[in-house]
């Protein structure tokens, strides 16, 4: 495997790291990494690990010395962990391999957490109050949590160290808010060099810049001297703002708003943008670095004796739609308000209505409320949850029943009232509502001289029994807006003309059966089943009503004859037809062939109609595309349709299928004529074809005894003319050729060309004619 080490100079402990490439494709085109599974995601949710790490006053954190390292990896798996290394340039090289579980692996993350947990489950009970915190506050090698006091925190700490040391693992670097705490630890455990507590001093945490002296959390922002105004560059500079807890969504959703802007221009990532966004996206660069002054204090103001109440507030515009968290908390001493967490989307490319994106900004805050309700409520009692919207549709939709909209209304409705009962909900007017800037985005100055965003609305550093809690009771809202359109029906008997129509309405035999069946099931003309499936004789049922309601529309006078034992018209009284079950059948003389009911009575139908047709071409595609008379046979084991010969062989004459295969002759290519019979002639015949026609029977003398005999047509045609002279042979034999061929130059004169086809006898005439000519060109005969 391929491997480089990673020198990372802000670290305080392991500057260099040696990382493996285990995604390079070896020389049969596969990878480690592609091999590997990954395991199951045993990742703590790093929102969950701050939110706790915020809740009470004093902070720690710590770090897994060389986590992956002191993990011994099994022998038999070694040899997929190798690489080639020299100390020297001058040396060959050696093929080395990994005895521990090295960084750059798929499975490596999986390995270090379930090692951890295997850790907690063996030796937890010793550290009981370790066991509880340890694994809620990691991710991967970080520790991060907090507890109410010094004490607390100092076990705490001492006992996840000793836990840890049985795995040979050493928690190191911890770090505190509290100078006591750090104290009480080993000088060897915490960081390499001396914390100083005072606001200058920040470490990273979890992404974080944490300053330990005033307990609050910083960002460190550095802008390139020259940023063009590109997609690419608009998106890695947002990139670079780590901002898992939303303390600077406003800023960040301002940002969102302009690389939404350029997409809508379908502009390339390396295009510029037009001067308006440039305008725009210059004034944000220069005022990025501003985000430096703002800090949000860590601790959340929870202390032993207060009451807690999270107060959530959400707006939208046509641009965006956000959501912010606040905690509130009551003590004697007073009343505390911090930013616990926020979150913003820009609003979806498709349009949709104010109503609807405030809507989607309730999701999201029932989303923060539920995630930081659940969070909190394991460590703390929470008192009550406020949720404000500054829409009054969108409160109105929440606290009705989710049925009475439609669709995209309802499925959010049930969102919302799933994470919060919609009694919590509340109606703050747009002015109070601080997460206004969520909505449309704002330049960093002007976030950090916003009086709203860091400490909610006016109202809210009172006790939460003197907020203005505004419902819609009493208020009556005029043309609510995605109102369900509801639609009575009323069932009646299926008539015989019902069904003739509903049949126009399809071509598939198969399936205006199964439609008949789910609208006889809705009428309650079937029994309920206890599947939903389609069965045998669902379709039995809807074929017979089919069929009565198609001999009612053709043959309701024969129907009412033949029940009235009256004589039908001859057409009719030929099938000898009788009644059974409604429908009129063949009735024939085949009772006691052995053969099904269906068979020896088949169901007589019309020559002609919609049903028909669609009939015959079900039994025509599916047995293959059958011909006439197979299809006649097939047919006439169910059903009698009068003519049915030429309605059948109409219906396969209109299949698409059937004309497109079917084969049709080929007409060869003529080559060009030849010149003899282009060419003119002085005479007919000069150039002459012949051949044979026959045999023809005769009898040379007419009297008792005498046999008949063959004779043969000599055909002489012009090539030219295509005049024709007939001469008769009485055999196939040369002699009887050149007989007539005597009697026809006699009649019409020599010819210069004859062509015949090489028969026997033509064959014997011209060896003939050749040796009599070369007769007649010598001086002396013999």
């Amino acid at each position: 495997m391929p491997h480089t080490g990673i020198l990372r100079e802000d670290k305080l402990s392991t500057r260099l790291r040696l990382v493996v490439d285990a995604s390079c494709r070896s020389s049969s085109g596969k990878a480690l990494n592609h091999l590997l599974h990954s395991g199951q995601n045993l990742q703590g949710d790093l929102f969950k690990i701050i939110l706790n790490f915020r809740l009470h006053a004093v902070a720690m954190t710590a770090d897994c010395r060389e986590q992956f390292l002191q993990i011994v990896m099994r022998e038999a798996d070694r040899r997929y962990q190798c690489f080639l290394y020299r100390f020297n340039p001058q040396d060959p090289l050696v093929l080395y391999q990994f005895n521990r579980v090295c960084f750059g692996l798929t499975s490596s993350p999986f390995h270090a957490l379930r090692t951890v947990r295997q850790l907690v489950n063996d030796d937890g009970a010793k550290y009981p109050r370790a066991n509880s915190i340890v694994l809620p506050a990691l991710y991967m090698d970080d520790v991060a949590f907090s507890l109410p006091s010094e004490l607390e925190a100092v076990t705490v700490s001492l006992q996840m160290i000793d836990l840890f040391k049985g795995a040979q693992w050493e928690l190191v670097k911890w770090n505190s808010n509290s100078r006591e705490v750090l104290d009480n630890l080993p000088a060897s455990h915490k960081l390499p060099t001396e914390v100083e507590f005072d606001k200058t001093m920040h470490h990273k945490i979890l992404g974080l810049h944490w300053s330990t002296g005033n307990d609050a959390f910083y960002f460190k922002i550095s802008m390139p001297d020259d940023v063009t105004c590109t997609k690419r560059s608009i998106l890695s500079t947002v990139a670079r703002l780590w901002d898992i807890m939303g303390f600077v969504a406003p800023t960040v959703v301002y940002a969102k708003i302009l690389i939404k802007m350029l997409w809508q221009l379908n502009l390339d990532w390396d295009t510029v943008a037009p001067p308006h966004i440039i305008k725009m996206w210059r004034q944000f660069c220069d005022e990025l670095p501003a985000l430096n002054k703002l800090h949000i204090p860590r601790h959340v103001g929870v202390t032993t004796d207060c009451e807690v109440t999270l107060l959530g507030l959400s707006d939208a515009s046509l641009a965006a739609y956000g959501a912010v968290v606040y905690l509130h908390v009551s003590s004697p001493t007073g009343n505390t308000v911090r930013l616990a967490c926020a979150k913003s989307k820009v609003s979806p490319t498709k349009p949709h209505s104010i109503a609807r994106l405030e809507l989607l900004g309730g999701v999201l805050l029932s989303k923060l409320l539920r995630t930081v309700h659940d969070t909190y409520s394991e460590r703390i009692p929470i008192k009550a949850t406020y949720a404000f919207l500054d829409s009054k549709v969108a409160l109105y939709w929440i606290k009705s029943s989710p049925h009475r909209w439609q669709t995209f209304v309802a499925n959010r409705v049930v969102q919302i009232t799933e994470n919060i009962s919609p009694d919590n909900f509340y109606h703050c007017p747009g002015t109070e509502n601080s997460a206004d800037i969520l909505s449309r985005g704002v330049t960093p100055e002007k976030l950090l001289s916003h009086p709203l965003w860091l400490h909610g609305p006016p109202w809210a550093s009172m006790h939460p029994s003197q907020w203005p809690l505004k419902t819609l009771e009493g208020e009556s809202i005029e043309d609510v807006p995605e109102k369900k359109v509801l639609i009575h029906t009323v069932c009646k008997p299926i008539l015989p003309n019902d069904l003739h129509e509903l049949a126009l309405r399809f071509s598939s035999w198969s399936k205006l059966l199964r439609i008949i069946v789910y609208i006889c099931r809705f009428a309650k003309l079937l029994p309920r089943r206890g599947t939903s499936a389609v069965t045998a004789d669902d379709l039995n049922f809807a074929e017979n009503r089919m069929l009565r309601a198609l001999q009612n529309q053709h043959f309701a006078e024969e129907y009412s004859l033949i029940k009235n034992n009256k004589t039908c018209s001859p057409a009719f009284n030929r099938l000898r037809p009788f009644i059974d079950d409604g429908l009129i059948r063949v009735g024939g003389r085949l009772a006691n062939s052995g053969l099904s009911f269906e068979k020896i009575h088949p169901v007589i139908l019309p020559r002609n109609g919609h049903v028909v047709n669609i009939i015959i071409d079900y039994y025509h595609i599916k047995h293959l595309h059958a011909g006439p008379e197979l299809l006649m046979a097939l047919l006439r084991q169910r059903y009698w349709i009068l003519s049915a010969r030429r309605i059948v062989r109409q219906r396969v004459h209109m299949c698409n299928t059937c004309f497109r295969f079917k084969p049709r002759p080929t007409i060869p290519l003529m080559a060009d004529l030849p010149d003899i019979r282009t060419r003119p002639a002085l005479k007919a015949f000069s150039f002459t074809g012949c051949d044979y026609a026959g045999p023809i029977p005769y009898v040379p003398v007419r009297r008792r005894g005498v046999h008949s005999e063959k004779a043969y047509i000599v055909l002489f045609t012009c090539l030219t003319t295509r005049s024709t002279h007939i001469e008769v042979a009485t055999s196939l034999s040369t002699p009887s050729f050149l007989a007539g061929f005597k009697r026809f130059l006699s009649r019409r004169g020599p010819v210069q060309v004859l062509h015949s086809d090489n028969a026997k006898n033509f064959q014997g005439a011209a060896s003939y004619l050749r040796d009599l000519y070369k007769l007649l060109r010598e001086e002396y005969y013999p």
